[in-house]
């Protein structure tokens, strides 16, 4: 599950978190600003436990290039939406997928809506793509639609 691949808040981002709900309207922008990202740069650790194991996990595909035939590279993201229609989330809940079977653009535009479930190995590795910075790679075995 997504909560699996999030270490626990660090002492300083639970403490922003905490001033920010208390204190939001009390803050001046800049000092807003400085415990956002604090509690952000909480969402670039990640888990290496998983490290080159094989998990299954549900969430929505964002392809990488979306003038192709057929997708290979994605983003899976925990929310619909995520990296299109609003920000990334943290890097720590983005994983890149490698996915040589492809699936078909016309498909991936068809349920565009719909969750999978994507199965492979997952490592934990920092990249950069184009719609976001990344935590994780998987290079999967299976990708599994879910009906609405």
């Amino acid at each position: 599950a997504w909560e699996d691949l999030t270490p626990p808040l660090s002492d300083d981002a639970r403490q922003a978190v905490q001033t920010l709900n208390e204190k939001f309207d009390q803050l001046s922008q800049q000092e807003a600003e400085a415990l956002i990202a604090i509690v952000a740069e909480n969402g670039n650790q990640v888990i290496t436990r998983f490290d080159g194991q094989k998990i299954s996990i549900r969430g929505y595909l964002v392809p990488l290039d979306f003038s192709t035939k057929k997708a290979t590279e994605f983003v899976l993201v925990p929310f619909l939406g995520a990296c299109i229609h609003v920000p990334p989330p943290p890097p720590n809940q983005i994983i890149l997928v490698s996915y040589d079977a492809g699936i078909p653009m016309q498909e991936i535009e068809d349920v565009i809506f719909h969750s999978f479930t994507v199965t492979g190995i997952l490592n934990s590795k920092a990249q950069e793509t184009e719609l976001a910075e990344v935590g994780y790679t998987m290079t999967a075995s299976r990708i599994d639609r879910h009906a609405l």
